[in-house]
């Protein structure tokens, strides 16, 4: 962290998402990085580790599940807080999320501006008292 500025990883392959996840972010005083795809975001991880990640399930080669592996199973990277974001809210994404160690899935159905800025005081609180 710099400067005590909480900091988020948003990766997702849809360009309107990632805008509307960085303004709701950045707004709540955030230092936001994106990535496109899961091989960017490990490309990204290398260099910076966020206090946080928000990542899509659904993505061209690496998929969100095959990214929240790789997090956790780094020890340089494994107390990044995962919360997964898709369309795709099943029983069984989100359990298999919860299984590979996710703090929580977002679904993004009806998620406007203001119901992610409430979600994010949420982890922000969490965040902040860990």
């Amino acid at each position: 962290m710099k400067n005590n500025q909480l900091s988020v990883l948003i990766v997702d392959d849809q360009p309107l998402i990632v805008e509307l996840a960085s303004k709701a972010f950045e707004k709540k005083g955030y230092a936001v990085e994106t990535a496109n795809s899961g091989a960017s975001a490990l490309d990204i991880l290398k260099t910076h580790v966020p206090d946080m990640a928000l990542v899509d399930i659904v993505m061209p080669g690496m998929n969100g599940m095959e990214l929240l592996a790789n997090i956790k199973q780094s020890a340089r990277t494994q107390t990044i807080e995962v919360y997964m974001f898709s369309s795709y809210s099943d029983e069984q994404n989100v359990a298999e999320s919860k299984r590979l160690g996710a703090v929580e899935f977002i679904s993004k159905q009806g998620l406007s501006l203001q119901s992610l800025l409430k979600r994010i005081d949420g982890i922000s609180l969490s965040l902040l008292n860990r």
